[in-house]
C-alpha cells in the first residue's frame, strides 16, 4: 500500500515508522507537551499509540502523519485526522483532528506546523 508524503522547505508529513519510536515515546512522557491533550504515557502506551497511526493508514487509508524537521531529519510530533470510532467509519461523524509536538518546538505562539512549513 502507497502512503503520501506532504514536503515543504522545512518540513515532511509523512506516516510513522518504527524508527520515530524512541521520539514519540520522549514526547508524550513530557509533561509540557501532554499538559492540555492528556497524561503521561509510559513507554508501552507510547508503542501501542504508535501502532495505531500506522493500523489507521492500514485500515482506512488515512491517518496520523508524523512530521518531520527537513533540515535535521529529526521527528517533531504528529499532525492528524483520525477516526477515534470505528462504528462510523462510512461518514464524517468522529472523526478528530489533533496536533501533537515535542517540546523543543512547542509554545512558540503559532501552530508549530505552520512555523515549519513555511
Amino acid at each position: 500500500m502507497m502512503f503520501p508524503e506532504l514536503a515543504t522547505d522545512r518540513l515532511i508529513l509523512r506516516v510513522h515508522v518504527a524508527s520515530d519510536f524512541d521520539a514519540l515515546a520522549a514526547q508524550w512522557a513530557d509533561p509540557a507537551v501532554v499538559y492540555h491533550i492528556g497524561e503521561v504515557q509510559t513507554r508501552e502506551q507510547a508503542w501501542a499509540r504508535l501502532l495505531r497511526f500506522v493500523g489507521h493508514w492500514h485500515v482506512l487509508g488515512y491517518g496520523t502523519f508524523a512530521a518531520i524537521d527537513r533540515k535535521t531529519l529529526h521527528y517533531v510530533g504528529s499532525r492528524c485526522t483520525f477516526r477515534s470510532d470505528p462504528i462510523r467509519c462510512a461518514d464524517l461523524i468522529g472523526i478528530d483532528a489533533n496536533a501533537a509536538f515535542a517540546g523543543s518546538i512547542a509554545g512558540g505562539g503559532a501552530d508549530p506546523i505552520e512555523r515549519l512549513a513555511r
